[in-house]
């Protein structure tokens, strides 16, 4: 599973991206969007670099999460998490609060939890201390963690019936149709066929001939189409 597009811009929009390496609030050699593994003084990259990095380092996020997920979560719940791995790394994600209380189905706790991890170490200090940054983030992680998500399948059909009561036409129904169509036409045509041999025996004119197997196969549709409709009224689609 990959974090979905809210997640990502919620993880973009506090990150940031910076092409030229630099410390953050603990004091740790950063680039592109926070990332730090191979982050070094003087480092330089492209953005297309910071894209690649970026991509890097949330397929192992993601992949920690998802692993770390007894409670399989929805995908607000998942890009929540995601997000707050990326930022307090995977062993720091493990032993969360947000993680285990999300495993117990209390969800409501686990986005409180999310407020616990608002500080950092302070580069100059060496002490925890809370950052206004981090505390906004979290708040942010926590509301979409909590956001309802619509998990029902989406259907679609490949026509309808237009009317008060229209109900969807699947395709098996739209190929049945046809192929019922197409019977009655192949039985038209040989039955035509019939009729024209026993009307040219009295003699009548072609024209004569093609005007009454017009009005018969003008009889005959009219049939077909009122029946087809007297069906679909009863249900028979």
């Amino acid at each position: 599973m990959q974090i979905g597009k809210a997640g990502l811009k919620l993880l973009k929009e506090f990150e940031g991206c910076k092409l030229t390496a630099y410390r953050d609030v603990a004091g740790v050699w950063t680039i592109g969007y926070g990332h730090t593994r191979t982050a070094r003084e003087g480092m330089r990259i492209t953005q297309a670099e910071a894209d690649r990095l970026l991509r890097a380092d949330l397929d192992t996020f993601e992949a920690v999460v998802w692993d770390a997920c007894i409670e399989v979560p929805n995908r607000n719940q998942f890009d929540a998490m995601v997000s707050l791995a990326f930022n307090v790394g995977a062993a720091g994600f493990r032993k969360s609060t947000v993680l285990r209380l999300h495993n117990r189905g209390n969800f409501v706790g686990a986005a409180k939890a999310f407020a616990m991890w608002n500080k950092a170490r302070n580069a100059e200090t060496g002490k925890l201390e809370p950052f206004a940054g981090l505390t906004r983030r979290r708040a942010a992680e926590a509301a979409l963690y909590l956001t309802p998500v619509d998990d029902r399948p989406q259907t679609t059909s490949s026509a309808t019936v237009e009317g008060p009561d229209a109900r969807a036409v699947s395709p098996v129904t739209v190929m049945a149709s046809a192929g019922a169509g197409l019977t009655v036409a192949q039985q038209a045509i040989a039955q035509a066929a019939d009729v024209w041999d026993g009307l040219s025996r009295f003699g009548l004119s072609p024209n004569v001939v093609l005007a009454v197997l017009g009005a018969a196969a003008i009889a005959g549709l009219a049939w077909f189409v009122w029946n087809e409709r007297k069906r679909q009224q009863e249900g028979g689609l």
